[in-house]
């Protein structure tokens, strides 16, 4: 019976380690996965403040496209 037991215990152990594992690996997933999009949208908003800061003249629009041209 001792025996029976143990591989009872030895299994819910396995059982516990590998779902810890699963949970680890997908808990990375998902934050590589936010971080990705966190740095795309920062460097859009980057792109933008770069293309303000080119631009000559301050307040002056930018030669032929407008700001509605590019919110579409």
């Amino acid at each position: 019976m001792k025996n029976h037991y143990l591989a009872k215990a030895v299994t819910v152990n396995q059982v516990v380690l590998v779902t810890e594992i699963v949970s680890v690996v997908i808990l990375n997933l998902t934050v590589r996965v936010n971080v990705q999009k966190d740095t795309q949208a920062r460097r859009k908003v980057q792109k933008k403040f770069d293309r303000k800061e080119k631009s000559s003249g301050g307040s002056r629009p930018m030669k032929g496209r407008t700001f509605a041209d590019h919110q579409k």
